[in-house]
């Protein structure tokens, strides 16, 4: 009877979970600039419970360690640390690790099932919920999800506040702060589940249906980018399933798509899309770049943490205002920290990936890469949760494909 119970606590944990991590900008505590999400305390509660610090892992501790000695050492010879920035960083560092104890600790409970289960009816009914944020927006009818959208953070939103950006219209954003958050969250959680044998055809019929929507018309050009970026890793993957150069060499371009997707997006922002917001964003990218090779200083150990966003006044590059935005994320890496620290982050991906068995796995690819071309959303919580989410889930299925290898073999 304990038994039962406890199962029953746990699944609604699971469900407790998979809300607030689709309430992205739900914060419980907060002050009038910064905020702590729903979904971080209840990873607190969660540590606490289940006693994950009991069961540390060196690795983790010896990446933090370096972490650490960079931000210390960059912020003593800038003279700079944005301290708020510091511990937001350490909290998303917080999220990774809890994150991924959480879902091993599912997997061990043998309820991993019944997680994507949950997970994919939530899709369903935020997909829901933003088709009818698209219809409300030009009807003036209420945001009503929006009571959870209190994140000072990044932006409260009020009950009828419509989102429109470079388009006239309104935007769907959901339950996230902004359509990009939410476009670039949708796409990782689509293709996820999609890689789901246990979510059942008419769910995936319906989730495929209703994301579409969602996607098209968050009108994100981060989103639609995304999509497509996990729909070429898929390909690639697939077509070429021996090793071989040229799947060596569509490896390489992944790991730099950061690099490619800068290329891409600021020709296309310059040359074809021509709205303000697209030369301000592509104009943006490349005065970071630029700024991160100003002196050997620079590239070695970059301009400290917050840096990006500290200059007072407007910043004018080439005629233009732009944003304080790198807008891409190995920009934002190596403007702060240093050339040698990203390359330090791209190794320790690597190193991952191949320990775990997952050099051939298209969707983790898919998800760490895509998701590093499009500034710091690896910094917002339920994207990063969700990224440990699908990675720590495809270590089990790795593990349960040598089992059934063993099985035969005896």
């Amino acid at each position: 009877m304990i038994n039962i119970n406890r199962e029953k606590v746990f699944k609604i944990e699971m469900i407790i979970f998979v809300i607030l991590l689709f309430l992205q900008n739900f914060a419980i505590i907060k002050t009038k600039s910064f905020g702590i999400s729903a979904l971080v305390i209840f990873l607190i509660f969660l540590t606490i419970k289940y006693k994950f610090v009991m069961k540390p892992n060196w690795n983790f501790i010896r990446i933090m360690c370096v972490f650490t000695i960079v931000i210390l050492l960059s912020s003593a010879i800038n003279g700079y640390m944005n301290i708020m920035q510091v511990i937001r960083l350490y909290m998303i560092f917080f999220v990774i690790w809890s994150a991924y104890k959480y879902i091993k600790l599912i997997q061990e409970k043998k309820q991993i099932s019944f997680f994507y289960n949950i997970f994919s009816i939530a899709i369903i009914v935020i997909t829901s919920y933003g088709i009818y944020q698209l219809i409300a927006s030009n009807f003036k009818l209420p945001m009503f999800l929006n009571f959870f959208s209190n994140n000072p953070s990044y932006g409260e939103r009020k009950i009828f506040e419509v989102y429109t950006g470079w388009v006239d219209t309104g935007r769907i954003y959901s339950t996230f702060y902004e359509p990009s958050a939410y476009g670039i969250f949708l796409s990782m959680a689509y293709f996820f589940i999609m890689n789901q044998d246990s979510v059942s055809k008419k769910q995936k019929i319906a989730i495929t249906i209703l994301s579409f929507i969602n996607i098209i018309f968050t009108y994100s050009r981060s989103a639609w980018v995304t999509f497509v970026y996990f729909i070429c890793i898929y390909l690639l993957f697939r077509l070429l399933k021996k090793e071989s150069i040229l799947k060596k060499i569509g490896k390489a371009c992944i790991i730099i798509l950061p690099l490619i997707s800068l290329t891409i997006m600021s020709t296309l922002g310059l040359t074809i899309f021509k709205d303000l917001s697209s030369i301000k964003r592509s104009y943006s990218s490349l005065y970071y770049l630029q700024e991160s090779t100003n002196s050997i200083k620079d590239v070695m150990i970059g301009n400290g943490v917050g840096s990006v966003s500290k200059e007072e006044g407007d910043i004018i590059f080439n005629n233009v205002h732009i944003e304080k935005f790198t807008h891409n994320g190995y920009i934002e890496i190596a403007y702060q920290l240093g050339l040698p620290f990203l390359i330090f982050v791209i190794y320790v991906i690597l190193k991952y990936l191949k320990n775990k068995g997952m050099t051939d796995n298209w969707i983790a690819y898919a998800s760490i890469f895509t998701l590093c071309c499009f500034g710091s959303m690896y910094c917002v919580e339920s994207i990063t949760a969700l990224l440990v989410i699908i990675l720590g889930s495809q270590e089990k299925e790795i593990l349960e494909e040598s089992k059934k290898i063993e099985n035969l073999i005896e």
